[in-house]
């Protein structure tokens, strides 16, 4: 038996607000991505735990398939029941990009 921690409630910090409306990135994908990432890296800042997560996702400019690169911290609360994040930001990503942030599982199909 596998768990799944299904995030259910993404706030949205005014830098990633700012950056998803100028990259053309939907909530909608953040949400999929999040909970259904190709890799995840996690580290600590201080307190904060920091989560680095990818997907693949069309890009509405060029209507082609790309990596989507999302940084968000968890909303760690007693009583949070809702599993909240604080994203922080979102960007395209080549895939030697991926490598650079540290991602290892980074051979895998082009395909959407």
């Amino acid at each position: 038996m596998v768990d799944i921690e299904i995030i259910r409630k993404i706030k949205v910090s005014n830098h990633a607000r700012t950056r998803l409306q100028e990259r053309g990135i939907d909530i909608v994908e953040i949400i999929r991505i999040v909970n259904m990432p190709i890799d995840t890296i996690t580290y600590h800042d201080g307190d904060d735990e920091i989560h680095k997560v990818y997907g693949k996702a069309i890009d509405p400019y060029t209507k082609k398939s790309k990596y989507l690169m999302i940084i968000y911290k968890k909303l760690d609360k007693p009583d949070d029941r809702d599993n909240s994040i604080l994203l922080i930001t979102a960007l395209w990503i080549s895939r030697g990009g991926l490598e650079k942030y540290g991602f290892t599982q980074t051979n895998i199909s082009d395909n959407l």
